[in-house]
Formats: C-alpha cells, structure tokens, sequence
C-alpha cells in the first residue's frame, strides 16, 4: 500500500484585530524555514490509523516563540480522527522551524502561523475477513526480536528543549510511542499524566525529535512497525 501525504499550505497574515502582547501592535507574521512537507516523514502514518483507513484534513494553527521554535499547536479543525489529529500536532511542534518573528523595532517577538494537513491512503486497507474458518492470512507474525532503544529513554528528554510554557510545577508524564521500521518515532501518545498540557505536548515533542531505536523485526527478520512505552518522566522545576 503506497501512502499520499501532502501538506497543504495556507499561512494567514493575522489582522490587526488581533493583538500580540503589546495591544498597540498586531502579531507579526514569520516564514517557515525550508518545506514544511519535511516536517512529516515519509513512514510517519499512525500505524493504528492506517490500518483503520482513517483519513481527513487536519487544520491547525502553530506559536512561534522570539527563537522562531514551535511551542503550541492548537487543531482549528479536525480530520475527525483524535490520531491523525495528535500526531499532526506532535510533528508539527517537534519538527517546525521558523524564521525569528519581529516587531515593528526589529526586536524578536511571538507569532502564530497557520496551515493544513492532508492525510490520505492511496489505497483503502482490505475488508475484514467474513465469518466461517479463520485464515492464517489474518494472523500478525510474531516479530523475530523486539523493538530496542538505542540510548536510555530518559536522555531523549533534554532540559533545555522544554519551553517556559511548561515550566510550571512537578509532574509525570507516561508515553507510547509508535515505532516505523527506520527505527525512528512516528508517532507519540500520552497514556497517563498529572502534568500540564504544556508539559505534556514538550515531552512528545522531545520524544519524537530524540527517539531512536533498534525497530522490532518479524520471524523473517524484516523490519516492522511497533509500539514502546515508556512508564514515566518525572519533572520537577
């Protein structure tokens, strides 16, 4: 199954209507840097949505800090799929890079910055099986060895890549990540948390930026996508 990923871009110059910090000033605009298709790896389709079929545009609107990094991104319209949805959101924080937004005197400043997110399948996954004699066609293999990573989960989580806006109290954060057969995370859920959303988003963030692992492999010995928790981060600041 070959699988269409395609970005459609629709950044807005914010009116004036709208207004940064300073009430007297509008939200600057900013640039991404490069193509924000790269943003998404080619593997980076939820295993778990693709298998499902689920499909549909997500439309999103990302801030910019005054270092041109993404510190929120907030779905303005859903694909109606809560996955396709998060890991948009996960990608676009962990992977985006902007231009240094500015204010009227050349200072670094915040902006915001919108866009969509077409995710579709070139070919619908096949029907489900009818009822009668299981077929062996339907059974997974066994993977030949699990899925590994290749350093200590904790130092993928790195202080200075934690926003201010997460800065905020104690808490522990409890992940699972979707593994593709690179070996490289595509795809990041928050399965228990006492932290902020803040924290929350920061932790996938650094998780799908830093993850690297040794992929799980079948009977055959031929790479596969899998899944791997992790139990908990706790942070203190």
């Amino acid at each position: 199954m070959r699988i269409a990923v395609v970005l459609a871009l629709a950044a807005f110059a914010f009116p004036g209507a709208v207004m940064a910090q300073d009430d007297d000033e509008p939200i600057p605009t900013t640039k991404p840097i490069g193509n924000p298709g790269s943003w998404i790896p080619q593997d980076g389709y939820p295993p778990a949505a693709r298998a499902s079929g689920e499909q549909g545009r997500v439309s999103f609107t990302l801030s910019i800090d005054d270092t041109g990094r993404v510190t929120d991104c907030k779905v303005t319209k859903s694909s109606e799929s809560p996955l396709l949805d998060e890991t948009t959101c996960n990608f676009m924080t962990a992977n985006g890079r902007f231009e240094v937004p500015r204010n009227k005197k050349n200072k670094p400043t915040t902006s915001k910055w919108s866009s969509s997110m077409m995710w579709k399948l070139e070919s619908p996954p096949p029907p489900p099986e009818s009822s009668g004699a299981p077929s062996t066609a339907a059974v997974t293999p066994q993977p030949g060895s699990p899925v590994t990573p290749l350093q200590n989960p904790g130092s993928w989580v790195r202080d200075a890549e934690v926003p201010a806006s997460a800065r905020k109290g104690s808490g522990t954060v409890s992940v699972r990540l979707d593994v593709a057969p690179s070996g490289m995370v595509s795809g990041c859920t928050i399965i228990k948390s006492d932290a902020s959303p803040a924290l929350n988003a920061a932790t996938c963030a650094m998780f799908t930026r830093n993850g690297r692992f040794k992929p799980a492999r079948d009977a055959s010995g031929k790479a596969i996508a899998s899944t791997y928790t992790v139990p908990g981060i706790h942070y203190t600041f």
